[in-house]
């Protein structure tokens, strides 16, 4: 997806798998990451548009260094959902 961002265009293979099947995702980024900026994230909700997707305030491209309790925070949410039956 990353690619795409970068290239200008889309890539076709795993992307439709995951708009096919709609598997949950969660993408936890530095809202002041400059190598993979905000716009990487959210292009995730083109094709799937329940994506959980977290931009944190005052995190860069090493997101786990700065805000780990954060990140983890979100990681554990998102499993403990994921994991519930439906």
């Amino acid at each position: 997806m990353q690619a795409g961002l970068i290239l200008g265009c889309r890539h076709r293979g795993r992307a439709g798998v995951e708009r096919e099947r709609q598997v949950p995702l969660l993408a936890v980024w530095g809202a002041g990451d400059e190598i993979f900026g905000p716009d990487g994230a959210r292009a995730f909700t083109r094709d799937l548009p329940d994506a959980e997707i977290h931009l944190v305030p005052g995190g860069g491209h090493f997101l786990l260094e700065s805000h780990l309790d954060t990140v983890a925070g979100y990681v554990r949410g998102f499993l403990t959902v994921a994991a519930s039956p439906a």
